[in-house]
């Protein structure tokens, strides 16, 4: 019923851009009730289906399902790479942009000096830029940002665009600092950050994984434009 929802896809991205594997996750997709009632767990997604099941899968690592509108998150696992991949509290409703991304970092890529902000959206904007700030400079991964990073053991790993993204700042230790990490859009006026289903994931190895997760504040009425 286009009245009550609409067709949502999600795409499960490796972080960077010499993986020639992608990610084959399992994708759990949990339904919040009114007023932080229960929560119902709706999909769960293992492998594209070999049976002709049509419109499940569009590309790989790319999942689509109607969803009816309220407050979703998403969990995205695979043994291979740091998981679980999540993106919470997501406010589905008619102004917000009908897809989002979860990005995944390969387990081979991270180690107990190496520390990695990731950035994932929803297919429109098709640019978002991913910014680390600190008192030598502000490091920008943006596919307009050629000059080299103003911060010491700071690289800029990936700056896919056309949507989705990732975009992804790595950091080497020792590094010490305050840091404030923020994204941003240099393009259209009209972009609505809170719409754009915008997922920023700062992924430390310390013994244990850690999965820290910032969010875009969503507002009580968006102002995206349909």
């Amino acid at each position: 019923n286009p009245e009550t929802g609409k067709n949502f896809s999600l795409r499960v991205l490796p972080a960077k851009q010499d993986n020639e594997i992608p990610p084959a996750a399992e994708l759990v997709v949990t339904k919040h009730g009114a007023g932080g009632a229960g929560a119902e767990q709706l999909r769960k997604f293992l492998d594209p289906p070999t049976d002709g099941t049509p419109a499940e899968y569009t590309t790989d690592g790319e999942y689509s399902l109607f969803l009816e509108y309220g407050t979703y998150s998403f969990e995205a696992k695979d043994e291979k790479w740091h998981c679980p991949g999540i993106l919470e509290s997501v406010v589905w409703e008619p102004r917000t942009q009908p897809s989002a991304s979860i990005v995944l970092a390969a387990q081979s890529d991270l180690d107990a000096k190496t520390a990695l902000i990731t950035l994932g959206w929803a297919g429109n904007p098709l640019e978002i830029d991913l910014c680390l700030k600190g008192q030598d400079g502000t490091v920008v991964a943006s596919t307009k940002e050629n000059k080299p990073p103003a911060i010491k053991n700071v690289k800029v790993e990936n700056v896919a665009s056309n949507g989705f993204g990732p975009k992804v700042i790595s950091l080497a230790q020792p590094i010490v600092g305050n840091f404030r990490v923020y994204v941003q859009s240099k393009g259209a006026t009209d972009v609505n950050l809170a719409a754009a289903n915008c997922n920023v994931t700062i992924v430390l190895y310390t013994g244990i994984w850690r999965n820290f997760q910032l969010k875009v504040p969503q507002p009580e009425v968006l102002t995206q434009r349909p």
